[in-house]
């Protein structure tokens, strides 16, 4: 186990990253240029940076934010059971929950998902570390 408390690799992490990348490639029309995934006990944080398309990109600089910012999330959770799919098959390890987010401040936007997962087999589940 990692000094992060997660039985995650780098190259679970790289592959989580990849399959991230790959589904929004495939749905939006374009991914983002960079993805990095993090890990800490049962959960996984993908942090994705220039990912918008033309059409957001245009809605967000004539201040309409939160249209793009619904948008996203409402898109992300209508396909949230592929993204919990195929993250699992990547680690090997179920995907309990998902979750996307973005932010336009600070400038350039962010977006993120986060991943819940079970517990590795063979260990109990246990709370946060706090």
């Amino acid at each position: 186990m990692g000094s992060s408390g997660t039985d995650l690799t780098g190259e679970d992490l790289a592959a989580v990253s990849k399959v991230v990348v790959g589904i929004l490639s495939e749905c939006y029309g374009r991914g983002p240029t960079k993805a990095k995934s993090y890990a800490a006990d049962n959960y996984i944080l993908t942090v994705l940076e220039d990912f918008l398309t033309e059409a957001e990109t245009t809605l967000l600089n004539r201040g309409r934010s939160s249209l793009v910012r619904d948008m996203r999330v409402a898109f992300q959770e209508a396909i949230a059971e592929r993204f919990r799919r195929e993250v699992g098959e990547a680690i090997k390890r179920e995907v309990v929950a998902y979750h996307s987010q973005v932010v336009f401040d600070p400038d350039p936007p962010l977006a993120f998902e986060i991943f819940v997962l079970s517990p590795p087999e063979g260990t109990a589940a246990r709370p946060p570390s706090p």
